[in-house]
């Protein structure tokens, strides 16, 4: 397994952006995991924290992990346009940078807390874009006092959505009904992979959120004891690869 670690200019943030990217060694091509962090941590925290490079070389897939801040994958209204870079502009500088495979069914992405929302996000968006997508301990709702409270000493719900009423245009919800659409209109499906903790915060607006998703949004559910910690994630990364893995062979 390879690891990476530098910089790249990015023309949606208009600034270079750190990049941690592993790669399998012996796959030709591999299909990708665009990895993101939650907002206590960064770029760095999946090889520090986990064993994702153990798993990924074990299902050979390359993972790549972008820094975003605490932007909440937005494009910011003070600040970095970190939606648009991930779904618009990383895809190709990794398929140009790094060998590998760059269609849909070889694309998908995940992530923890405010990433487990961004990569929702990313995938109910853009589902012609990835094969399936994971969420951990996911921030279902970023409506809520729990999120209020994280962001409002900073004063940082200005700075990401510029309005609570912005903000709630950025809810995970409102994009069910499109996401299901555009996956009709291309024969296709886009399953989803979620976990969250029975001793975390966010465990009831993850389960009220995945009573919401429905076919051809397939979303495979696991919580189990545990807490908002890297105990949990670093199992739940090891089962969403598994998960990828599946949907990826189910393909060939």
């Amino acid at each position: 397994m390879a690891c990476f670690d530098g910089t790249v200019a990015s023309e949606r943030l208009g600034m270079d952006v750190n990049l941690r990217v592993i790669m399998p060694q012996n796959v030709k091509e591999p299909a990708s995991v665009y990895l993101l962090h939650g907002i206590m941590a960064n770029y760095t925290c999946w090889t520090r924290y986990t064993n994702i490079e153990l798993y990924a070389n074990r299902l050979g897939f390359a993972v790549i992990m972008p820094d975003a801040g605490r932007s909440f994958y937005a494009d910011m209204r003070h600040g970095g346009r970190y939606f648009s870079f991930i779904t618009e502009e990383l895809p190709g500088i990794a398929s140009r940078m790094f060998k590998i495979a760059s269609g849909r069914q070889e694309s998908f992405i995940a992530g923890l807390s405010m990433g487990g929302y961004g990569a929702l996000r990313c995938a109910l968006s853009f589902p012609e874009n990835y094969a399936a997508a994971a969420s951990f301990s996911g921030v279902c709702d970023i409506t809520t006092p729990r999120v209020d409270g994280l962001l409002a000493d900073m004063d940082e719900i200005p700075a990401i959505w510029g309005t609570k009423a912005a903000r709630n245009k950025a809810r995970l919800e409102p994009l069910i009904p499109s996401a299901s659409d555009k996956l009709n209109k291309i024969n296709s499906r886009m399953p989803l992979f979620m976990t969250c903790g029975l001793d975390d915060g966010l465990l009831e607006a993850n389960r009220a959120f995945v009573k919401l998703l429905k076919d051809p949004l397939p979303v495979t559910y696991k919580e189990w004891p545990g807490g908002h910690d890297w105990v949990f994630w670093d199992r739940s990364a090891e089962m969403a690869l598994e998960f990828f893995k599946t949907v990826n062979d189910n393909q060939k």
